[in-house]
């Protein structure tokens, strides 16, 4: 369509040009005709780049499910339930303390920031990996068998009940929690993805969701009926 009216422009141009010279106001219309598609034309780059990046975050994110899922394998348990001397990060309050016990199992620690998180940035090591280079949280209520809690996901997830208590992972007052009542004050926020978000569910599969979504996996979410809790911790 765009193609189409440039063309019709130039073949205007033409007869302009065969007739007399153009107008001041034949000039403008010209311009403004092409500041439109050049910024209809930046408008659609702008977008793929977002796809790009998305997609970027989802294979992030399947990567973190797969690195929970090996950890859980060698060890029996998520590393929030398996004690820090025996190697997992049960206590520890800092997202960043779960991800440096999964160094073996994560290619690298650059997969944890999301490219379209402007205010993260990728740490070049293990050893110096803090929660400002983590782009997403972790839930720590999540057990071994329940296949269809959240893993991970984008940081931006808000709506949870704040400074609460998770027993599981044994945090008290850091965790963000979605009850039965809270789910539907859960959205996503404009901070990394603009609206929508990626998570990463116990199954280790990851995906694009938006608000309604979200709300939709947090209440078909299959934690103890009675402690339904859904405490997640973000960096």
């Amino acid at each position: 369509m765009h193609l189409v009216l440039l063309y019709n422009i130039l073949e205007n141009v033409k007869l302009a040009n065969n007739r007399c010279s153009f107008t001041l106001i034949e000039l403008l219309v010209v311009i403004a005709i092409i500041m439109v598609l050049c910024s209809f034309l930046l408008s659609a780059i702008s977008g793929a780049k977002e796809r790009a990046r998305r997609i970027v975050c989802v294979n992030n994110l399947k990567q973190i499910g797969a690195a929970f899922f090996l950890f859980a394998n060698d060890y029996g348990y998520y590393p929030w339930r398996v004690s820090v001397k025996n190697g997992g990060s049960r206590s520890q309050t800092n997202v960043y303390a779960t991800f440096k016990v999964l160094e073996k199992e994560l290619s690298a620690p650059r997969i944890l920031k999301c490219p379209s998180d402007e205010l993260r940035y990728p740490a070049k090591s293990f050893n110096q990996l803090n929660n400002s280079n983590i782009s997403y949280f972790i839930g720590v209520d999540t057990k071994e068998n329940k296949i269809s809690m959240m893993l991970a996901g984008d940081r931006n997830l808000e709506g949870g009940k704040p400074n609460t208590d998770c027993p599981i992972a044994d945090v008290k007052k850091v965790a963000y929690e979605f009850t039965k009542k809270r789910i539907k004050m859960a959205y996503w926020s404009n901070t990394v993805h603009k609206g929508v978000g990626v998570v990463a569910i116990g199954d280790s599969s990851a995906h694009i969701v938006n608000t309604k979504k979200v709300q939709l996996l947090l209440q078909s979410s299959d934690d103890e009926a009675n402690a339904f809790n859904n405490h997640i911790l973000k960096p």
